[in-house]
């Protein structure tokens, strides 16, 4: 099968973070997902997931008038997920992303820290050495939170707590892999999918993880 190799570059303009769904030491009760080696990234299945959900509301928006986009599969899990018969093929979502019964077009590779910051990310390394198990201030800071009832509009009991947001300065690549031709209007897709996206990560409402994507 023929394969093509994409690179996506994300931009982040506000401090963000892509949780890790566990809390650390020292009181902080949402952290970042990190490597082996300490530094954060931007797991695969994060990058698929938000970019199918954008592709998918621009499909569904584009079917009215290209019949292309027709018989966007409409399920809340993979069950009812396209199961095409013989010869046919599914809806153009799964084509690009896939689903139990399909396999997608598209490999995903965990966003990285890009090679343009490898001074960068050597200094990283060689913090982390210098903080074990703590906040390196260079890589993270700690932001102090309440949550607010939607009801009174007043802060609610027991309800501080602390998360660590990442600089707006660390810029991360991944790769996707196209596997098999994939057709114009497909590719297309994903173009404005990539283009849509705009925020990554947690806590966007209280203004993180503003970020801009490009795909070459």
């Amino acid at each position: 099968m023929p394969l093509r190799e994409r690179q996506l570059t994300i931009n982040f303009s506000t401090p963000f973070r892509v949780g890790s769904g566990l809390g650390r030491g020292l009181g902080l009760d949402h952290t970042a997902v990190r490597d082996a080696w300490g530094l954060p990234y931007i797991p695969a299945s994060t990058l698929k997931g938000r970019l199918r959900s954008l592709c998918k509301r621009v499909a569904l928006t584009l079917a009215a008038t290209d019949p292309v986009y027709n018989n966007i599969c409409q399920t809340l899990d993979n069950r009812e997920a396209c199961k095409p018969a013989a010869n046919e093929k599914p809806c153009i979502i799964c084509q690009l992303f896939g689903s139990r019964f399909w396999p997608g077009a598209l490999r995903f590779s965990d966003g990285r820290l890009s090679e343009t910051q490898q001074t960068q990310r050597t200094e990283l390394l060689l913090r982390q050495r210098l903080h074990p198990g703590k906040i390196d201030p260079a890589l993270a800071q700690a932001r102090t939170q309440i949550r607010i009832s939607r009801h009174r509009g007043v802060a609610e009991a027991k309800f501080l707590f602390c998360g660590e947001a990442l600089p707006k300065t660390l810029i991360f690549t991944a790769r996707i892999n196209i596997i098999g031709d994939l057709a114009a209007a497909a590719e297309n897709l994903l173009d404005w999918g990539v283009r849509l996206l705009t925020h990554l990560g947690a806590q966007k409402s209280r203004g993180l993880g503003q970020c801009r994507l490009s795909l070459l």
